[in-house]
């Protein structure tokens, strides 16, 4: 019985190969993104779940609330680690890891390597990596695994298990090679040495190392977070942690990526929200292919019918019709899913490049990918074909075989729900894509203060330059295509919170960022001072001065930029640092946040800046980059490494790039299937009321005024569709634009334009059929009648 569905179905499908094409191509194109869009959330949920006990592995998470506000971070103390080991059984595997940057040399090869992890023994037992050759010594100091790119790189065509290489002026000894990690991963590692390498005493007070604890079987997550809270309880008199209210808290390492189980203030890669929104996405743009398949089905019940009525006759139940029925819906599903998984594997490096994501062309036909595309099948073809199947196979075959009106048959109020249904969803992820587009185009263009263009980033993560900055800037300075050069950390993103006290007879304090630069940082930049001066050589004492923003000049509540002038602040351990300058408030963090109250010290105070901006002449770029690395390579003998501030600053809004692009994809093709859908109807209603349109041509209707009489009925329910889509497409995007602390304002223009461009494009796709219909001579027609 099932090969006589299909059978039937595929000579209904060869008799209308026009009908077929168009539904075939609108449920292969929504399959296509479904498929797209599931792989990249199959990706995007399946980070670090490939660990070996990856259920009961956790990242230990260090929260703050004094004298900072709340924040949290994944640098815990270095003596939590040995603290567990000992004090907490039910702890199976703790393991700490520290990232750095450091020079790495072996013979005439000599780069600064990022991604090198320092780590436990235990590293390779609670993370899936694998070894291909050689052991990892993690127990020993002085030893380090590569992976095959450093291995490749600093030992070509050789062996270099046995043989050592110098990471930071240290001679350590490689005992294997270890894969790179893999995309789905939050740990990216070049090479992993041993964690006993960096020598120094456990402390409370040195936060750099990242710990994860792998938990017995049976001891629940909350356990866990009760016995930290113990730990930090214990060590909270502790003259290194005292004041500073430590917590700790427990996160699944599985949950990373998303940032699941962590407080909100914690950043993270992927976004569980955007997980969500795709995944409703893909649900929508595919009932649009459904909704396709049942209007253009339902569409053709008059042609049907007495093929019913015929069957019905002849004794066949309205089971096996309704089989019948679904079997051409199966068919064609099928062979939807074959272009549809042909098309993926086309678009598979383009979708990668739009995403950013490495997804394999063999994900495609993976276990769980093959167990999909059945799922889909069936519920497609079920969903899809139910409609048409119950409808068409209740028709009684006295009614079906007399000549009723074609307009009697089908249900065109079903129809018209469906079609508003579709536009409504086109016409949200048009207005979403704008809006999108908007914010981004406002985060690019925004001023933020100080002059981004033309200043270039000269990278020293290893601080090479250390006791001779100075040197090196005068020595930029003296080139011709160099305007000016100075050091600062807020380039290189290093802005700590923390509290100040404005001293005197009455102290006030306040929650304000600072960061330390050079002489000559806030010029080269282009920071306007509205008070004071800036850093000087002229005046050996501010050095020990500070510059402060107009915000923090609110915030202690001057009434003048002037006010603050010569007032003395303290932080920590230093104090009587007068305020030297006011410079105007400018944007060193995304237009995510609000510009918080912001003090500058001079370098002379803290640590070296590894960052030095060097503004170049405008047209003198090539000749400026060139300069700079003749420059560095007299003073490094490590390669030569910068960036441009404008790309710094732009990267930042990468992850809204990215959904603007693929907004505009889906956008795209939720189009194109309600077009396919569209133009299928128009064309079917056209033959339906081709008496009626001869009938008005031989009367003396002109052409414009029948393509006006077809199209406005279409027309009509875009119009329903955007009255429908307007105010949930405002809800959505207004809540999405809360995420920016400086954003567009959403206004009515972008929802007008993207209603009449829906209007336009289903003017096109019903305007074709209507104007076929319309110059038709009405005697072919009548004739036909």
């Amino acid at each position: 019985m099932i090969r006589n569905y299909l059978t039937v179905a595929a000579r209904t499908l060869r008799r209308r190969p026009g009908f077929s094409m168009l539904n075939v191509v609108g449920l292969a194109a929504g399959l296509a993104c479904v498929i797209l869009i599931g792989l990249w959330v199959e990706h995007e949920l399946s980070y670090d779940d490939f660990h070996p006990d990856a259920d009961r592995t956790y990242r230990v998470l260090r929260q703050t609330h004094a004298p900072r506000p709340e924040e949290t971070t994944d640098g815990t103390p270095s003596a939590l680690a040995p603290t567990l080991r000992k004090q907490y059984p039910q702890a199976e595997t703790v393991v700490r890891v520290r990232e750095r940057t450091y020079p790495v040399e072996r013979r005439d090869q000599k780069r600064v390597e990022p991604n090198l992890l320092y780590a436990e023994a235990g590293f390779f037992d609670v993370f899936g990596f694998d070894l291909r050759r050689g052991t990892a010594r993690l127990d020993a100091p002085g030893t380090i695994v590569l992976t095959p790119t450093l291995a490749d790189r600093y030992f070509p065509d050789q062996n270099p298990v046995g043989k050592t290489l110098r990471v930071n002026e240290q001679e350590l000894e490689v005992t294997g090679i270890v894969d790179a990690p893999p995309a789905n991963t939050h740990l990216e590692y070049a090479a992993v040495a041993s964690h006993a390498t960096m020598s120094g005493p456990d402390q409370w007070h040195c936060q750099t190392d990242q710990t994860y604890v792998r938990l017995q079987p049976g001891t629940t997550e909350e356990a866990f977070e009760h016995r930290l809270r113990e730990v930090a309880a214990t060590h909270e008199d502790d003259p290194e942690t005292a004041g500073l209210d430590l917590v700790f808290l427990p996160q699944p390492v599985t949950g990373i990526h998303l940032g699941l189980g962590a407080p909100s203030d914690l950043p993270s890669e992927g976004s569980l929200a955007y997980v969500l929104l795709f995944s409703a996405l893909a649900v929508f743009v595919l009932l649009l292919a459904c909704i396709n398949f049942m209007n253009l089905s339902t569409a053709r019940s008059a042609e049907r019918a007495n093929e019913v009525g015929v069957r019905k006759a002849m004794g066949a139940g309205r089971g096996q019709l309704a089989g019948q029925f679904l079997g051409e819906s199966f068919l064609m599903t099928g062979l939807a899913l074959v272009l549809a998984v042909g098309a993926c594997a086309l678009l598979l490096p383009a979708f990668n490049g739009l995403a950013g994501t490495s997804i394999a062309p063999a994900s495609l036909v993976s276990g769980s990918a093959l167990m999909g595309y059945a799922g889909v099948l069936l519920i497609v073809s079920v969903v899809a074909g139910s409609y048409p199947a119950l409808a068409l196979s209740g028709y009684r075959p006295i009614e079906t075989l007399r000549a009723w009106s074609s307009s009697e048959r089908g249900s065109p109020r079903l129809r018209q729900a469906l079609i508003v249904f579709q536009f409504a969803i086109s016409i949200a992820l048009i207005a979403g894509t704008a809006v999108v587009h908007q914010q981004v185009t406002y985060m690019q263009s925004k001023g933020l203060g100080f002059e981004e263009e033309n200043v270039l980033l000269v990278h020293d993560e290893t601080g090479t330059l250390e006791g001779r900055l100075d040197a090196f800037t005068q020595e930029l300075e003296s080139h011709s295509g160099v305007k000016s050069a100075a050091a600062g950390s807020v380039t290189e993103g290093r802005v700590i919170t923390s509290t100040w006290v404005l001293e005197g007879p009455e102290p006030d304090s306040l929650q304000a960022d600072f960061s330390y630069v050079d002489y000559d940082f806030l010029e080269t930049l282009g920071v306007e001072i509205t008070a004071g001066r800036r850093f000087s050589r002229a005046h050996p004492a501010d050095t020990t001065g500070v510059v402060i923003n107009e915000k923090a000049v609110d915030a202690f509540g001057f009434s003048a930029p002037r006010e603050a002038l010569g007032e003395p602040l303290g932080i920590g351990r230093y104090s009587g640092l007068p305020v030297i300058g006011v410079m105007k408030n400018f944007h060193y963090k995304s237009l995510h946040q609000k510009i918080a109250p912001m003090v500058l010290m001079h370098k002379a105070i803290m640590s070296p800046p590894r960052r030095v901006a060097v503004r170049v002449q405008p047209g003198q770029t090539t000749e400026a980059i060139e300069a700079v690395r003749s420059t560095w390579d007299e003073f490094s003998a490590l390669p030569f490494d910068y960036s441009f501030l404008a790309d710094d600053l732009a990267a930042q809004y990468e992850a809204e790039q990215r959904l603007e692009q693929l907004f505009a994809v889906f956008a795209g093709l939720a189009i194109l299937i309600a077009c396919l859908g569209l133009f299928g109807l128009a064309a079917y209603a056209a033959q339906q009321r081709r008496r009626e349109i001869g009938i008005r041509k031989a009367l003396g209707a002109t052409t414009e005024r029948i393509v006006a009489l077809l199209s406005k009925d279409f027309l009509s329910l875009v119009g329903i569709a955007f009255v429908v889509a307007v105010p949930v497409t405002y809800v959505g995007m207004s809540r999405w634009l809360q995420n920016f602390a400086y954003r567009v304002d959403l206004g009515t223009s972008v929802f007008v334009l993207s209603g009449g461009l829906a209007i336009v494009i289903a003017l096109l796709a019903v305007g074709h059929q209507a104007w076929k219909a319309a110059t038709t001579e009405p005697v072919s027609a009548l004739r036909s009648e």
